[in-house]
């Protein structure tokens, strides 16, 4: 493929290019959860890949979740076959996570509620012992009470009466915890 000498690396690919490499522009536009250029390209002819690696799919559930549509555009990606229980682990054991974690930090009880239906699991822990829970308590600590932020209280009841616990022996929900309290 070849690019004008002005577009910047961050800049998405432009539709106009030779050789459309479909399964970029769609992980563009899943990861900025962009559900209507997603759309788009769908409409356009694209199909979702079969052969997306779990952190692909991860990084795709993910921003759905973070999308302004992300009830749709959830329900679109679940319906098209990606695992629930994908887990982006891009960056490490320290810094994996999943769908439900990004949905359970937005105070999207909705998106945990459909993820699990799916079959994402709601008590999945990172390999330094991180869970869902303790994300959570993190961003209880940090929140800025200033701009109305999601209902994270209600996430936290609803991980209580699931089940889901903070794990004071995990050192990298303490890490969280920590930094969270001095901010």
């Amino acid at each position: 493929m070849h690019f004008p000498q002005s577009r910047r690396v961050s800049d998405p690919p432009a539709m106009d290019e030779p050789e459309v490499d479909f399964k970029r522009f769609l992980s563009y536009a899943a990861t900025a959860g962009n559900l209507e250029e997603f759309a788009k390209l769908l409409a356009a002819g694209a199909e979702i890949p079969s052969d997306l690696t779990g952190c692909e799919q991860a990084e795709w559930l993910i921003g759905a979740v973070k999308s302004d549509q992300a009830q749709d555009f959830l329900e679109l990606l679940l319906k098209a076959g990606l695992n629930p229980a994908s887990v982006y682990d891009r960056i490490g054991d320290a810094y994996q996570s999943n769908a439900f974690i990004a949905a359970a930090e937005r105070g999207r009880i909705d998106l945990m509620e459909m993820l699990i239906k799916a079959g994402a699991d709601p008590h999945w822990k990172s390999p330094s012992g991180t869970n869902a829970a303790g994300e959570i308590l993190s961003c209880l600590l940090s929140q800025d009470h200033q701009h109305a932020p999601p209902d994270l209280r209600g996430v936290k009841q609803w991980l209580d009466n699931h089940g889901v616990r903070f794990d004071p022996s995990c050192d990298d929900s303490q890490r969280k915890l920590q930094y969270a309290a001095s901010g």
